[in-house]
């Protein structure tokens, strides 16, 4: 009478370190899987990033810029850890507008982004400057501003389309704060932000 329950119990037994070899086996073959993934992601989280500043072009009529805005640009972007911005010589193409962008060229040439750009002097000795940071992977437009620049304060703008660029690719760490106390000259009240990716084709109201 009493043998049923001792097979009962030797069963009971048998699946428990059953079930628990079956948990060990899966924990096994998880774990390392796991592991990779996280690192991959890690990894592709340090993967530097390839930026493209096409010198800018200049408005019909305008005298030269006192500086090279697009040479500060770069400058502040290179000092980011995680980017490397393509020399000059490398540049497959030097469009300063959207529309003379061709995106397949750009794609082929490896560079995550690209920026371009057009500086314009205004009637009180001051600037105009449009610039847009595009994805050339999926044709759009990612942040773009006409922003207006005070006579004396290009170098200054510059600096603050720098800090912009970074902030949108999530490297703002490291932009320099040069000529940040003169920011208030870079009207930024005055900024006219463009549509992004959802109408890549329109910024502010300079033509593309």
């Amino acid at each position: 009478m009493t043998h049923p329950p001792i097979r009962m119990r030797r069963k009971s037994g048998g699946l428990a370190l059953a079930l628990f070899g079956l948990a060990t086996l899966c924990l096994a073959c998880t774990t390392p899987s796991g592991r990779m993934s996280a690192a991959s992601s890690a990894d592709a989280e340090n993967d530097p990033i390839s930026i493209a500043v096409v010198p800018f072009g200049l408005a019909s009529g305008s005298p030269l810029p006192p500086c090279d805005v697009a040479e500060i640009i770069r400058g502040d972007l290179a000092g980011l850890s995680r980017i490397e911005t393509v020399a000059l010589d490398e540049l497959p193409d030097r469009p300063t507008r959207l529309a003379e962008v061709e995106f397949e060229t750009w794609r082929s040439s490896g560079a995550d982004y690209l920026v371009v750009g057009l500086v314009a002097w205004v009637h009180d000795g001051g600037h105009e400057v449009e610039f847009r940071l595009i994805d050339p992977r999926t044709e759009t437009t990612l942040v773009g501003y006409l922003m207006p620049s005070a006579p004396d304060a290009l170098h200054e703008t510059a600096h603050r389309i720098a800090e912009l660029i970074a902030q949108r690719i999530g490297e703002p760490a490291g932009i320099t704060d040069v000529g940040r106390k003169d920011a208030t000259r870079t009207d930024r009240s005055a900024m006219r932000p463009g549509t992004g990716s959802s109408n890549p084709h329109r910024m502010g109201r300079a033509s593309s």
